[in-house]
């Protein structure tokens, strides 16, 4: 398969709400190279992802795995900066913050209207959290 496909794979997944997608070079079998597609969805959209991916891919047959996942209690505040407003997401694990970051999308934003790198400007918003 022509791996310029694998943006628009990649949006169209992410927009079905699937909660990961990602790509690994394999080799198969009689050592042929390919790239094994790997999506993490919940069963509620596992039939709709299965059908695209056929569709939109050269595969011909998907295995499945269940698997369980935990995840951290998430809080969003916002926080009002030179650049305008961010989105902070803290992590908890039994109530202590463990985590806590920019929304990147926000940094992405701030970067373009700023004419700055994203690192940069990551550099400077970072301080004050």
């Amino acid at each position: 398969m022509n791996h310029e496909y694998f943006s628009h794979i990649f949006s169209d997944l992410i927009k079905f709400g699937v909660n990961d997608v990602y790509v690994t070079p394999i080799q198969m079998k009689k050592n042929r190279p390919a790239t094994k597609l790997t999506v993490i969805c919940n069963k509620e959209i596992k039939n709709i992802v299965e059908r695209y991916i056929f569709r939109e891919t050269t595969s011909i047959g998907i295995r499945n795995h269940q698997i369980d996942r935990t995840i951290l209690d998430r809080k969003y505040e916002k926080l009002e900066t030179e650049f305008g407003e961010i989105t902070i997401k803290k992590c908890y694990l039994d109530k202590e913050l463990i985590n806590e970051s920019i929304e990147y999308e926000d940094l992405k934003r701030i970067a373009k209207q700023n004419f700055k790198s994203v690192k940069e400007i990551a550099r400077i918003l970072y301080k004050l959290i």
